[in-house]
């Protein structure tokens, strides 16, 4: 099991924001030394609002990933489900969820990875859009992301580039 620490960080003499320190044997999903700027008069983080409503099915293994993520997704006004692997993930599918996005890290359990989901969900939803998160920078993770047409981010991903991956395939 990864481990990693959560500390609390102040920028810019602002509200201090939640950051994951990463220890020697982890790498955090995302970088969350964001700057503050979108924070309302009430401390929430901002919305949004092109994010607002989009239904979004995170697949990660680690239990704090997908806690999370799916705080972090729903303070943009998502609508958020995760799954701890591929059988998980293809459940909410069969339970009806409507989902518009996919977002998976690469290494799962028992051997899967992200591109293993992609196909997979793409057997229900071939036009499904999808992030790929990884730590794995072997250009043949590239290569597979653009075989399945998927979006790859490097971890650690700093919000604003998981935003921006986000818009963009909304988009589409």
């Amino acid at each position: 099991m990864r481990s990693g620490s959560w500390s609390v960080q102040a920028l810019r003499g602002e509200a201090p924001a939640p950051t994951m320190a990463p220890t020697a044997t982890q790498s955090p999903l995302f970088d969350t030394r964001m700057h503050l700027d979108g924070l309302k008069a009430n401390g929430k983080a901002g919305q949004a609002p092109a994010l607002q409503g989009l239904r979004v099915l995170v697949v990660d293994d680690e239990a704090p990933v997908r806690t999370s993520m799916q705080t972090l997704l729903t303070s943009w006004g998502c609508e958020v489900q995760t799954a701890e692997g591929l059988d998980d993930a293809l459940a909410y599918l069969h339970q009806g969820f409507a989902l518009q996005l996919l977002i998976t890290d690469y290494r799962l359990r028992a051997g899967t990875t992200g591109g293993d989901v992609i196909a997979a969900m793409r057997t229900l939803n071939p036009l499904l859009p999808a992030i790929i998160v990884t730590g794995d920078t072997d250009p043949e993770r590239i290569r597979e992301a653009a075989g399945h047409g998927a979006t790859l981010l490097h971890k650690p991903v700093s919000i604003a580039t998981l935003r921006e991956a986000m818009l963009a395939l909304r988009v589409l």
